[in-house]
């Protein structure tokens, strides 16, 4: 298998190439339209057949109008969704898992031991709320979608945070303080508080913690 992962540097965004070696078939997720020919190398260099742009949510990098691929199939959440689940890159799944909470229609994708999950988790924290979120939906989706992943499974986001670049399922479930470790209600207040303000929730204490 091919796995890329970009950084946007002006944006600390992070967008997706993802390729079945074998059979040459590959897709984007998240990508930046401003890294068009960083990606158009790649394609070339690995000699790849670009099956589809997939995106986390409809907010996030791409849309049809600024496309870095034109000719190439754009599937927002909905669209993926439709696709009964499951696409493939060659003979290989790649699952959809949708994950409303973030914003409505937050999707993400799971590839092989590799979670793709835009803006619905960020290692050891969460992302900024906004006036799509759906705090309650958005906790349930976490915990009752991707804390079920096996422990080994890899979490990629769609930003940067605190210079962090990928963690665990296991790491998110013992120490995520604003998932792992807040309780539901919690977390409903947290968002719902700050979603004005266009900030994450701040992390709650410890239990045990003074």
């Amino acid at each position: 298998m091919i796995f890329r992962q970009l950084i946007n540097t002006s944006s600390l965004a992070l967008s997706y190439l993802l390729a079945d070696k074998a059979g040459g078939d590959a897709i984007l997720i998240d990508p930046q339209a401003t890294q068009y020919t960083l990606l158009q190398a790649l394609i070339s260099e690995y000699r790849l057949h670009l099956k589809w742009t997939l995106l986390t949510h409809q907010h996030r990098a791409v849309g049809n109008n600024n496309n870095p691929f034109p000719d190439v199939p754009v599937l927002g959440p909905q669209e993926a969704i439709k696709h009964s689940g499951q696409l493939h890159i060659g003979s290989t799944p790649v699952q959809v898992i949708p994950t409303p909470g973030h914003t409505h229609d937050d999707v993400c994708y799971l590839w092989h031991d590799r979670l793709f999950c835009g803006d619905t988790l960020h290692p050891a924290g969460c992302p900024a709320p906004n006036g799509e979120s759906l705090p309650g939906s958005w906790y349930d989706s976490v915990n009752g979608k991707l804390f079920t992943l096996p422990d080994e499974t890899l979490v990629f986001p769609g930003h940067l945070n605190d210079g962090r670049t990928v963690s665990t399922i296991l790491e998110e479930r013992r120490r995520n303080a604003v998932f792992g470790l807040a309780t539901r209600d919690l977390f409903i207040a947290r968002v719902n508080q700050l979603a004005d303000n266009g900030l994450a929730p701040a992390d709650p204490p410890h239990p045990g913690a003074a």
